[in-house]
């Protein structure tokens, strides 16, 4: 068999294009963020011509909200046209927009099922979780202007290839026990912000103080030594040694603190894993058994203790959430919630209004690397924060007139 190149190509240019997502097809995927990648997958099973029946799981998790409606346009396409689609997804809103009728699984059992115009979201949170599960809401009555500062970020910028930038002369601070939520849609420059602090950019400019102090960043390794630890976007690919059991997982960034002369302390590095494991209710049976035993929420708090064993001034979390469904959500939340009140230092990037809008004391809205705005308290609201992810694109046609 011969592979007609000609024609592949012509075929992947067709349906990135179907997408709204032309890309340059000689791109490797691995060098795509995240949210391209997904879009490549689901690229993938649309050039079939054969078609019957397609199954989607969690094809929306690193997408923004205008590629997700593109998406849902082609799945009305496609079932007007007779194929059917199994859609799996914890993303409650979706379901009741996209679906005809929805079946419930709890623990891998079947739990209910209804048609979508029958019920509503509280209806299936209920059956998902055995009874009434929100996300733990901040309400902290906290004076911030009495509170110090732990990071200062002055006038931040990112390069982009080809002129203009990631990150457009950013400024931020963060409090001492304060959760600071980053919103924006895909391409906003949000993960950039955290890999210019964690020093994956050395070509970014501007300034970054940790408590006062002016830092030159030079190295992942120093950012940790200075007390910054990252929870990545893709735990799978970069929070995660899939060839290593949890123990070693956890203990992972940490293996400094459990040096012994030239040796570990193996019994100091299984006790504070011990310790992590009870502290933030990883639910595992033995802590020597593969990372890849675990579900999909265990392995995300893997991931945050192995961040928090370090112990870190500033814990940078970007989008914590993904992937998972709303009880480990929830869990997720609480852990967040509990090491903000020790007096821990969080940045949360999400992509969920809702998740957002209860887990932060404040939040800025980021848009084509521009901050759009600033939100404390009552003021944070999910209509405020979408109408200010789009300002970033007025701005900036504003400031190229």
């Amino acid at each position: 068999m011969v592979l007609d190149d000609k024609k592949h190509m012509e075929g992947a240019k067709k349906v990135l294009e179907r997408l709204e997502h032309p890309l340059d097809l000689h791109t490797k995927v691995g060098e795509l963020r995240v949210g391209q990648q997904q879009m490549i997958e689901i690229a993938r099973n649309l050039v079939e011509d054969d078609l019957k029946v397609l199954i989607m799981d969690e094809p929306t998790s690193s997408l923004s909200q205008q590629e997700v409606q593109v998406l849902f346009k082609i799945m009305r396409e496609l079932t007007a046209s007779g194929i059917s689609i199994v859609y799996i997804s914890h993303r409650l809103e979706e379901i009741m927009e996209i679906g005809d009728h929805v079946t419930i699984l709890r623990d891998g059992k079947y739990v209910a099922d209804a048609d979508v115009k029958d019920i509503d979201v509280p209806w299936i949170v209920h059956q998902m979780t055995g009874g009434e599960k929100s996300y733990p809401k901040r309400d902290r009555e906290v004076d911030w202007s009495k509170v110090e500062n732990v990071l200062e970020v002055k006038n931040l910028c990112l390069p982009k290839a080809g002129g203009g930038y990631l990150v457009d002369h950013l400024n931020f601070e963060l409090k001492k026990g304060e959760v600071l939520g980053i919103y924006g849609l895909m391409g906003a420059g949000r993960s950039e912000v955290f890999e210019c602090i964690m020093g994956l950019h050395p070509e970014h400019t501007g300034d970054i103080y940790l408590e006062g102090k002016k830092l030159k960043i030079k190295s992942v390794s120093q950012q940790i030594d200075n007390g910054f630890a990252l929870i990545p976007e893709d735990r799978q690919a970069q929070g995660l040694v899939q060839t290593l059991d949890i123990e070693k997982n956890c203990s992972l960034s940490a293996m400094k603190r459990y040096k012994k002369g030239i040796f570990l302390d193996h019994k100091k590095e299984g006790q504070k894993v011990d310790e992590q494991i009870s502290d933030i209710h990883i639910k595992v049976a033995d802590k020597k058994l593969p990372i890849l035993s675990l579900s999909g929420g265990n392995q995300q708090k893997v991931v945050i203790g192995k961040g928090l064993l370090t112990e870190p001034k500033i814990l940078l979390m970007d989008e914590p959430s993904r992937g998972i469904d709303i009880g480990a959500k929830t869990e997720v939340f609480d852990i967040i919630n509990q090491y903000a009140e020790k007096g821990l230092s969080i940045i949360v990037i999400s992509s969920e209004l809702q998740e957002i809008v209860a887990i932060a004391d404040r939040v800025i809205v980021l848009s084509n690397g521009l901050k759009t705005g600033e939100f404390y308290g009552s003021e944070i609201q999910q209509d405020t924060l979408v109408l200010a992810s789009y300002k970033g694109h007025h701005q900036k046609e504003e400031r190229e007139n």
